[in-house]
């Protein structure tokens, strides 16, 4: 498992650390979101019970549920370190804004164990949260990659 949930790509200017979604713990939530989905949409198409405007919402939140499923499903986040520079991006569908900070900036980047949370700190005392649902056994493995690949931390 671990091999498949990070990935390391070298480059002739750096490594790029991809953490796919699809392996993290909340990938059980997305399949179990599925036959919601699935229901709100028949239940909208087929059910004279509710209003137009009640049927409207119930597809716009299966419409919501389904991208949520799918980002789960392809979406993973990439965190690079070039030109003096560390970046985080998620894709290929959007998620979050991607962050970008220089890398004399930060104090530390590192997996928050009790939030299981990948963390960066930044000398000016920012903190932000660049990965949710970091697996516990792994925690370990991102944080040496980041280290030895990235230089950073």
């Amino acid at each position: 498992m671990g091999e498949e949930w990070l990935k390391i790509d070298r480059r002739e200017n750096g490594s790029v650390l991809v953490i796919p979604w699809r392996v993290r713990g909340d990938q059980l939530a997305s399949y179990c979101a599925i036959p919601f989905a699935l229901l709100l949409v028949y239940l909208a198409v087929t059910s004279s019970f509710f209003q137009p405007i009640h049927r409207s919402l119930m597809g716009g939140f299966a419409v919501i549920i389904a991208y949520f499923v799918v980002t789960q499903l392809i979406n993973a986040t990439r965190i690079t370190v070039s030109d003096g520079n560390l970046r985080v991006e998620h894709g290929p569908l959007p998620w979050r804004s991607p962050v970008e900070l220089p890398v004399d900036q930060i104090r530390t980047l590192g997996v928050d164990r009790p939030s299981k949370r990948l963390l960066l700190r930044t000398s000016q005392g920012e903190e932000l949260f660049l990965i949710e649902s970091v697996p516990s056994g792994l925690a370990d493995k991102l944080d040496a990659a980041i280290k030895d690949e990235l230089g950073v931390g």
